[in-house]
Parts: C-alpha cells; structure tokens; sequence
C-alpha cells in the first residue's frame, strides 16, 4: 500500500523521558495492550450479557464523534483548506491511512454506491476481531461508530449511521461495514442478526422507499 504524506516523518514524536508519545496536533497517544481490551469486553459480557453489543456501540459513537472531530482540525491545519473542499480521492486516502496507521485494520471504501445514499467498507485484519475472537455475531462497534462520525464531519450532517454487515469473528471472510442515513439503516437493523449475505442486506436498503 502506497504511504500516506500526513502520518510519514513526523506524524508521531515521544518523550522518552517521560514515556509519552503525540500526534502531529499535539494529541497524547493512548496505547492499550490487547489483553486489556480483552478483559474490558470480558468485563462487560459478564455483567451485561448479550447488551455488551449496544454498550461498545455507544462508546464507538461517542468515542468516534471526538476522534473525527479532532481529526479533521487536524487535517485542516495540514492542509490549510476544508475537508469538502479536498479531492474525494484524497479524503478516501487519509481515512483509509487513518486505520491503517493507527492500528484498526486495512480499510478498503467503495462509493460505488454513494449516489444511491450508500457507502460501503472493507475492513480486513481487524483489530477487534482479532482481540476478541470468535463470536456469534458483529464486534467492530466501535470501528462502526468512528466511520459514522467521520462522514457525518465530513458531509456536515447527523444522521449517518455505520453497521457491521459480515464479521470475520463470526466466519466471513472479511469484515464488511455500510453507512447510510438512520432510516435506511433501520431497514435491515432487525435482519442483521439473521446472518444473511452483505449483498442480499446492501440490496434490501437499495430498494427500500425511505429518501435520502
């Protein structure tokens, strides 16, 4: 994969002294071992059971709305222009290089469908998936809440929503993700945990009757 000029040479720098490292924009980094991840999912799947889903859900988008925010000062201080005044191939670039360089995964989007309402990704050597295992259902949650986020930053809106469609904890081959407006992501909510193919769900919403 091509490097991304942003997160190369002095994206990140440390205090040794202290054992901190920021970002460009002065932002301390957090670096969690996956065992503690693990034993936080662990936590909650004791004491809420089958909600431990909906609750990282929540912490995604919330945790998601500030890192999007944040990310995009950044940005725009690199670049000393607006996101929506940047070249769609370039924002596609960054966020895909924002997973990648951060730890989340390779994230591949396809906008193919983006003049239907729907935004489609790709993400493969999840982070999550990885940490967590096995499961019988979806667990990047919180992978989920970040891209809502970022798109709702980026198209100024608040009602972007992101789903899991595939997990590869539950056995697809990859971790498949869409966004789209809350209507027409309630249309398939209920048949998510149904199991059924990312394509026959992306078709249910293609033909829903909701309106961007």
């Amino acid at each position: 994969m091509r490097p991304v000029p942003f997160f190369e040479a002095d994206y990140f720098s440390h205090d040794l002294r202290q054992g901190t490292v920021f970002n460009r924009s002065g932002t301390r980094q957090c670096f969690m071992p996956s065992e503690m991840i693990a034993a936080l999912v662990g936590v909650m799947q004791d004491e809420v059971g089958p909600a431990w889903r909906e609750v990282v859900a929540r912490v995604g988008r919330l945790w998601g709305r500030r890192v999007a925010r944040r990310y995009q000062r950044e940005l725009v201080d690199f670049y000393n222009r607006p996101l929506h005044e940047m070249p769609m191939r370039e924002l596609v670039s960054l966020l895909e290089g924002f997973f990648r360089y951060q730890g989340w995964g390779l994230l591949t989007l396809d906008f193919s469908l983006a003049e239907r309402g729907l935004i489609q990704a790709r993400l493969e050597n999840s982070a999550f998936v990885e940490i967590v295992g096995v499961s019988d259902g979806p667990v990047d949650h919180i992978v989920c809440g970040l891209l809502a986020e970022f798109f709702n930053q980026v198209s100024e809106r608040t009602d972007l929503e992101c789903v899991e469609t595939e997990c590869c904890s539950a056995g697809a081959p990859a971790c498949r993700m869409v966004v789209a407006i809350t209507p027409r992501i309630n249309v398939v909510r209920d048949q998510l945990a149904l199991g059924l193919p990312h394509e026959t769900l992306v078709n249910e919403i293609l033909t829903s009757t909701v309106s961007n």
